[in-house]
């Protein structure tokens, strides 16, 4: 399985709550994804920004998913290897804030300005090879992600009105 070697409060903080022993599986990743009633996360904070102009960091280095994605990891596991355990890193191929932001733009069909930005760098991407190895896992690729979130737009804002 995967060590934890994160140095920083944030990394190390995550590495406090993750279990190990037998029968007992934690995965390391981030997501992205659709609220109901905040525009905090980054999907939707930027697509609250219609019309309008934001940054795009383009040395802000990604790896994880949306969670419609992760859903669909989560039952291949499930149905497929219940016996593995410890700790995994489940990563996507890395990819910046500024063309993910891109591709959620073009996937929802908004209007908004991306400006790329570089003056924040930080790289939080997860190498994922133990996973993939141990379940023939191969990340779908960024575009198929974020339309694959985009496909229930239209019910997302009709729920968020509610």
């Amino acid at each position: 399985t995967d060590v934890a070697d994160a140095t920083d409060l944030y990394g190390q903080s995550k590495h406090w709550g993750e279990i190990t022993g037998e029968n007992c599986l934690t995965l390391r990743t981030s997501i992205i994804g659709r609220e109901l009633e905040t525009s905090h996360s980054l999907v939707e904070w930027f697509l609250s920004n219609r019309g309008g102009k934001v940054k795009g960091f383009t040395e802000a280095i990604y790896s994880g998913f949306p969670t419609v994605v992760l859903a669909e990891i989560l039952a291949n596991i499930i149905e497929n290897h219940l016996d593995l355990n410890g700790v995994w890193h489940v990563a996507s191929e890395p990819i910046s804030k500024f063309e993910l932001l891109k591709l959620i733009r073009d996937a929802f069909d908004v209007s908004i300005e991306i400006e790329p930005y570089n003056d924040f760098q930080i790289d939080r991407s997860l190498n994922a090879d133990k996973f993939c190895a141990a379940t023939n896992f191969v990340s779908q690729t960024w575009r198929e992600m974020v339309y694959k979130m985009a496909i229930d737009k239209d019910i997302y804002d009709k729920w968020r009105e509610i």
